[in-house]
């Protein structure tokens, strides 16, 4: 908010109550959901699965933004998913070969 102050002060408004409840729920409620997610996979999941899972976060990211927004990245975001998508290829590949780190 002090950034619009700044940059819109003619017309900027205190926002709503409901907007304001809106908005905090939507940062802490997200960021709660999101840590409390984050240790119980880690709790309970081997080191491995959760390091594909964060992995993966950058590839979900920006197909959903493709899917959901319409927005479409350039060439070199392109390639560097790619080279996300192979990387976890590569290692779920490893986890499931016979006698792998034994």
């Amino acid at each position: 908010m002090v950034v619009a102050v700044v940059v819109e002060a003619p017309d900027w408004r205190m926002p709503s109550a409901t907007a304001l409840a809106a908005l905090a729920l939507s940062i802490v409620g997200a960021w709660t959901l999101a840590y409390w997610a984050w240790t119980r996979a880690v709790l309970a999941l081997p080191l491995a699965v959760v390091s594909l899972g964060a992995l993966a976060i950058p590839v979900i990211g920006v197909a959903g933004s493709v899917v959901l927004l319409g927005e479409r990245p350039p060439v070199s975001d392109w390639a560097a998913l790619g080279l996300l998508v192979m990387a976890l290829f590569a290692l779920a590949g490893e986890r499931q070969r016979p006698g792998a780190g034994a």
